[in-house]
């Protein structure tokens, strides 16, 4: 099965939380931990994934199997437009990098913030500080 890469939509106000979860769509693999579930949150110019599924026999090799897997982008709709063109800082499995972000808006409608490849693997923990 082809595996898309997904991109991210949250709304900048106070705190969100939301959850993503992945399966292959075929089979009751999940039943042994072939899944992904995974929990995100914005708070406090922070958004976070953290892993919230259970861990199965099957857990490892499916997760080896997503591991290629990434977000393709992170739209933050209303943010502050002070946030256009600024860099993020993102962490991952002990490393840290930056990327840029770039901003539209249509008027009469809220500034969207897109974060454009992040590089951030879907089955890992992950942080992306605004």
């Amino acid at each position: 099965m082809t595996y898309p890469s997904p991109s991210f939509v949250t709304y900048l106000q106070g705190t969100a939380e939301g959850e993503l979860y992945v399966d292959d769509g075929e089979s009751y693999d999940y039943r042994a931990g072939a899944y992904i579930h995974r929990k995100f949150k914005l708070s406090d110019k922070k958004l976070t994934s953290t892993n919230i599924g259970s861990h199965g026999k099957s857990t490892s090799s499916y997760l080896k199997t997503m591991q290629d897997i990434r977000i393709e982008r992170i739209l933050v709709v209303g943010a502050p437009k002070k946030y256009a063109g600024k860099t993020v800082t993102v962490k991952q499995g002990g490393k840290e990098w930056t990327t840029s972000t770039s901003a539209s808006a249509t008027a009469g409608k809220a500034q969207v913030l897109t974060v454009r490849d992040p590089k951030v693997r879907i089955g890992e923990d992950w942080e992306i500080q605004f």
